[in-house]
């Protein structure tokens, strides 16, 4: 990919993780994106054609774009963000989550469930608190991929909005992870084989 596609593509997803924009609606088709290009420096224009080159497709590209953006509270704000060592390793972490996913969304259930009765407690909101789904991202013990695919089967984020329509902390995980599902779904990940492990991880 060339400079220009690459800045592309780097724009639009950062505002749809981080704005209003649907990316899976307009592609990478950003308004004044053309204009914004030209009036960078020569540098960022040089950095971006080093991403670029990174990657032989464009699929490729927006994994190792979103594997950075998702591990991070704020936008991107430079491409020097995504380039060198830190970022490499966030993007090798997250090729291994997602290779291992099954594996990795049955034991990270299975140690969030360590810290509750039963499975149902996991989402309960109480006197406006966090549920401990949500503890457990925090934490660390659930990782944002065994999130999204939980609340794919059950669909338990527009719940519990509604019960934390306020909660800036709340929201912008739910956010996430709701927009981060579809680049999940097209890793071909097997959710009717997920929803069985789950029963049969709820049951032990």
């Amino acid at each position: 990919m060339n400079g220009y596609d690459t800045y592309r593509v780097y724009t639009a997803l950062n505002l749809y993780f981080f704005g209003k924009y649907d990316y899976f609606k307009y592609g990478d088709e950003v308004k004044g994106i053309a204009k914004r290009y030209e009036n960078a420096s020569d540098k960022v224009k040089f950095m971006f054609d080093r991403l670029g080159k990174k990657f032989y497709d464009r699929p490729d590209m927006e994994n190792y774009l979103v594997s950075n953006l998702i591990g991070r509270q704020k936008g991107i704000g430079f491409v020097g963000e995504v380039l060198g060592a830190e970022p490499e390793r966030i993007y090798k972490e997250w090729l291994g989550r997602t290779q291992s996913y099954e594996y990795l969304f049955i034991s990270e259930i299975k140690r969030a469930m360590q810290e509750v009765d039963n499975f149902n407690q996991l989402f309960l909101v109480g006197d406006g608190q966090h549920p401990e789904i949500f503890k457990a991202v925090v934490r660390g013990d659930v990782s944002l991929e065994t999130f999204s695919l939980l609340n794919l089967i059950l669909d338990f984020v527009p719940n519990i909005d509604a019960q934390l329509i306020d909660d800036g902390s709340w929201n912008s995980l739910g956010q996430k992870a709701v927009r981060y599902t579809p680049f999940l779904q097209r890793l071909n990940i097997d959710v009717v084989s997920l929803r069985n492990s789950l029963r049969t991880a709820v049951v032990d």
